[in-house]
């Protein structure tokens, strides 16, 4: 974990001295916000068991510091770090009679729990809208979300259905979450986001109020794969979770 906050830190200087110039104003911004994680529409149920597993949304929080340099005309570009932290349910459901074991009611429920962390530095490039005094910023944006937690399981599940003393298979579920996912290369994901945010003047200093929207692109960071089963260990369907990484924030941030 260490390696990648001084790599990150490099990054941030190498940008700061890329990127300012003479003539160029810039300044240095720390924020805290919240991030309203959209999970519900993430899970894909191929069976015709009826109560699918499902993923809560949920609402985790941020800290990070950007620099930001005004450009020529109104545009404006910034560089920074979000440390984001948030943690994920997912509740899986299981029911004896809908996979084929007819008038059982035996019925299995099970929460699984994900306290994710990550470090997302980003690059923003935006127009700066006067209001008066006061400026609306609109920028686009690119960040590497970069998971600094993980956890990786299998898992069979077998319950007492038919007999009371033999179990009978139902389900195998398989983890594979943060930086213990199973990709082929590292456990990044790409994350696109719009940003909305009012800035204005606070004493000698600048305060910026604002929104963003995030999507990403791998589906691979945050997946769980359950795989049900029915009489004499028949196959019946899967559910899949992967974690589209959207959310909506709100976040405040002044210059320093």
């Amino acid at each position: 974990m260490k390696v990648y906050y001084i790599l990150l830190i490099t990054l941030l200087f190498a940008f700061s001295s890329t990127f300012a110039g003479d003539g160029i104003k810039r300044s240095l911004f720390v924020s805290t916000g919240a991030d309203y994680h959209l999970n519900k529409g993430d899970v894909t149920h191929n069976t015709t068991l009826s109560n699918p597993p499902s993923v809560a949304n949920a609402v985790g929080g941020r800290i990070g510091a950007e620099v930001f340099w005004k450009l020529p005309g109104r545009l404006f570009f910034a560089v920074g770090i979000d440390f984001k932290t948030v943690r994920q349910k997912l509740e899986i459901n299981y029911s004896a009679a809908e996979a084929g074991y007819s008038g059982s009611s035996v019925v299995y429920t099970d929460v699984i729990r994900y306290p994710n962390s990550y470090v997302d530095p980003f690059a923003r490039m935006g127009y700066a809208f006067p209001i008066g005094k006061n400026k609306l910023d609109v920028s686009l944006g690119i960040a590497t979300s970069i998971p600094l937690s993980g956890q990786v399981e299998e898992r069979i599940t077998a319950m007492n259905i038919t007999d009371p003393v033999y179990t009978d298979l139902a389900m195998y579920t398989n983890q594979n979450w943060g930086n213990r996912a199973d990709v082929n290369f590292l456990p990044l994901n790409t994350l696109i986001s719009l940003q909305l945010a009012y800035r204005l003047k606070l004493g000698k200093n600048q305060l910026r109020i604002g929104v963003d929207v995030s999507t990403g692109g791998s589906r691979k960071i945050n997946r769980t794969e359950i795989y049900y089963f029915g009489t004499d260990r028949t196959y019946i369907g899967n559910s899949i979770f992967a974690d589209r990484f959207q959310s909506a924030g709100i976040f405040i941030g002044i210059g320093l």
